[in-house]
């Protein structure tokens, strides 16, 4: 009997120690990111372009009890899309408030403008001057409405498809404004679209390449476009234009995009300054 208890007492001392380092997680679940907010109801009546345009908005979770000013990413959607895109399917509202959660990504307002079907330049669609819209009247009056910053290393530019065109062709040519360029499945064909990439590319002196963003070129091994962004990726390196090139298993689809949007942010997160 005597030995019975010892035994015993011997068992009850070693639980504890036994559960030592033990996943707690069911009685101690981990708290859910903080929420943050989207709104796709803003309008901008332009004068450039002779209509009322609209855009999304994601605000951080902190936003509305923080008087800061946060970085901004300008997110593009692609031909035969608009400005809900990135909410409706591609997850942004969740993927940027877990990553902000955990700390991959700081906290930014992210900026969904509507582009028609413009590539996001002048006179492509009906000789609508969106580039002018986008540079001189837009990206002013959501600088004014929210609290974003309005330098270089306080924007960001991306987007997919012909929003992967956008951020390059904004990127090239608008050197002083944005920081960080990340362009997926980039529609950079080389005729019949207004400019070429490849030729901004090729006529880059050294002086402004040494003046542009940090740019992530990002297409799927079975993307009809893998060709020409392998080619731009070609000459940006005969350039010496810095930059990365992934290519993922993938095509041109949601899934695919969806996937790269956690590196799209924490991309543009460490280019912030």
């Amino acid at each position: 009997m005597c030995k019975l208890k010892i035994l015993f007492y011997a068992a009850v001392v070693a639980l504890p120690l036994l559960c030592v380092g033990c996943d707690d997680s069911a009685t101690n679940p981990r708290p859910a990111p903080a929420a943050g907010s989207v709104d796709v109801s803003f309008t901008l009546s332009s004068t450039v372009l002779g209509r009322t345009m609209s855009y999304a908005v994601y605000l951080p979770p902190d936003y509305e009890e923080s008087t800061r000013y946060y970085p901004v990413l300008y997110l593009l959607h692609g031909l035969f899309g608009n400005h809900t895109d990135w909410i409706k399917n591609g997850a942004l509202k969740e993927t940027a408030d877990a990553l902000i959660h955990d700390k991959t990504a700081p906290g930014m307002v992210v900026i969904m403008p509507d582009g028609l079907a413009t590539f996001y330049v002048d006179d492509y669609q009906s000789g609508l001057k969106y580039e002018r819209y986008f540079i001189e009247e837009f990206m002013p009056a959501v600088e004014e409405a929210f609290r974003i910053r309005a330098d270089k290393y306080g924007r960001a530019i991306a987007g997919l498809s012909m929003g992967g065109y956008g951020s390059l062709y904004h990127g090239l040519r608008h050197r002083d404004l944005f920081c960080a360029v990340y362009a997926l499945s980039a529609a950079v064909l080389t005729s019949g679209q207004p400019p070429s990439i490849h030729d901004m590319v090729d006529n880059l002196s050294g002086e402004e390449i040494g003046e542009l963003p940090g740019i992530v070129l990002d297409c799927g091994t079975e993307d009809f476009l893998l060709g020409v962004n392998v080619s731009l990726d070609a000459l940006m390196t005969q350039k010496g234009v810095g930059h990365q090139f992934i290519r993922r298993g993938g095509s041109h689809t949601w899934a695919y995009w969806k996937s790269g949007l956690p590196n799209l942010l924490e991309f543009c997160g460490k280019a912030y300054r």
